[in-house]
Parts: structure tokens; C-alpha cells; sequence
């Protein structure tokens, strides 16, 4: 059996499941079949990695949670900014425009509470949370290993989240 088809078995036998739990944990805001794609693409290339401690299964549900609860956290804050279009069309012209009103409020809220943040916390911020990039990828683009990028994130979203109260618009 090639390596390819390997992985095709591997996939067939997945598959369904992975898409199953990205569905349920991901719920409404995320796009299931791509976070599927995420967990795969991400298997494939820890797959050397995997030492057998628990089963592929296992292993694979351990990976998909990571990756909704990465998608998840970038969904919200997309939709708390106001980059993410989920008002519903029934909604009339005049709460639209309130809702594009506090939208704007809140982008202005965030650029503010970025800018109280130190250079390295603020790249890893914008590049992970709001442009999506990866914890690996982040650090290929800046030059540092994919831990320094987590830790920044880490001390960077309390920093950021205590901008945020400080201006009132997060308890």
C-alpha cells in the first residue's frame, strides 16, 4: 500500500466523524466542512508524531477540538469587531444601521485596545486571531518558534481582554 493510499483509507475511515464532531462543536458560526479539512491537513502532518498511546480516533477528536476551539475564538471576535456577516436579512434598514453604528464603535474599541499592547503581542494577536493564521504559520511569518507565538498569544489576549475593560466594553 503507497503512502497515498494510506492516507485515502485513513480519511475514508475518519471522515465521517470528524465532520460529525466539528458540526456539534463547532455550531453555527463555523464552516464544518473546512474545519474537516483543518483537522485532516493537521493529522496528516503530526502523523509522525503519533506514538500509538491512544487510538486514532482518540487522537483525531483530541485534534478537532483544538481546531474548532481555535476556529470558534477567531468567529467571535470576528463577530464582535463586525468583520463577520451573520445579521440576519429580515432585520430592518433602521436596526441595521444601529448595528453598523456599534460594529464601527466596537472596531474603533478594538484598534484602541491593540494599540496598548506591546509590538509582539499585537502581531501575534492580529496574525492568529484576526487574519487566522496558524500558531506555526505566525512564526514562520515572524521568525520565532511556534511556542514563543502561543505564549505571546497567551499574555497578549489577557493584556488585550484588560484593554477592553478598562474602556468599559468588556466585563
Amino acid at each position: 500500500m503507497t503512502q497515498d493510499d494510506a492516507v485515502e483509507l485513513f480519511y475514508r475511515e475518519h471522515a465521517a466523524d470528524v465532520l460529525r464532531w466539528v458540526i456539534r462543536l463547532g455550531g453555527p458560526y463555523v464552516h464544518a466542512e473546512d474545519l474537516a479539512q483543518d483537522v485532516f491537513a493537521t493529522a496528516i502532518r503530526r502523523y509522525a508524531s503519533f506514538r500509538g498511546d491512544a487510538s486514532p480516533r482518540t487522537w483525531l477528536f483530541s485534534i478537532t477540538r483544538n481546531v474548532v476551539r481555535n476556529a470558534r475564538r477567531r468567529a467571535a471576535l470576528r463577530r464582535f469587531v463586525g468583520l463577520h456577516d451573520d445579521m440576519p436579512e429580515s432585520v430592518s434598514n433602521e436596526l441595521a444601521v444601529d448595528e453598523q453604528v456599534v460594529r464601527l464603535q466596537r472596531r474603533r474599541a478594538v484598534q484602541r485596545a491593540l494599540e496598548t499592547l506591546s509590538t509582539k503581542h499585537r502581531e501575534a494577536i492580529v496574525l492568529v486571531d484576526l487574519e487566522g493564521l496558524t500558531a506555526r504559520e505566525a512564526g514562520e511569518l515572524l521568525g520565532v518558534p511556534e511556542g514563543t507565538i502561543s505564549s505571546r498569544l497567551h499574555n497578549g489576549r489577557k493584556d488585550f481582554a484588560d484593554a477592553l475593560v478598562r474602556q468599559g466594553i468588556h466585563k
